[in-house]
């Protein structure tokens, strides 16, 4: 409820309705084997079918971020988190290339209202950017974002 309840009143509108029922329908469409859950298999076959190839994101390390109660499975409300995250991603990957570099952090900063020396300066966002860059890639991949 409170993934989809964007307003924070207690229900869900109609436009919030919306979101959360084709969030639903796409985790029908990926649970394969119908069981309620996605596992990495079917997480992987859902990213490629995006477009999303498994090099650029990294299905393992996104598996473990959200399986948040660790039941070796996606569930319903972890997909949703897994989904809006996605999203942000690729709103925020301007030139599609399937990481986030310094000057595409610092825009999606500025474009999130935060006004901080990274928002304003590119090079200011490397530095950040190398706080969170694990592989050392020089780049953020969703796993990192």
């Amino acid at each position: 409820m409170s993934r989809f309840d964007v307003d924070a009143t207690g229900t869900i509108n109609l436009v919030e309705l919306s979101s959360l029922v084709k969030t639903a329908q796409a985790f029908l469409r990926h649970d394969q084997d119908k069981n309620g859950s996605i596992d990495i298999d079917e997480l992987r076959d859902a990213l490629r079918k995006l477009g999303l190839h498994a090099g650029q994101l990294e299905p393992q390390a996104l598996f473990r971020r959200y399986d948040a109660d660790g039941s070796g499975t996606i569930d319903l409300p972890e997909f949703a988190v897994l989904v809006a995250d996605l999203q942000l991603f690729i709103n925020f990957d301007t030139n599609e290339d399937g990481a986030i570099d310094a000057a595409e952090l610092c825009k999606a900063l500025r474009k999130l209202g935060l006004r901080d020396s990274a928002s304003e300066s590119v090079a200011a966002a490397k530095k950040v950017l190398a706080a969170w860059d694990v592989d050392q890639a020089g780049v953020l991949n969703m796993a990192e974002f």
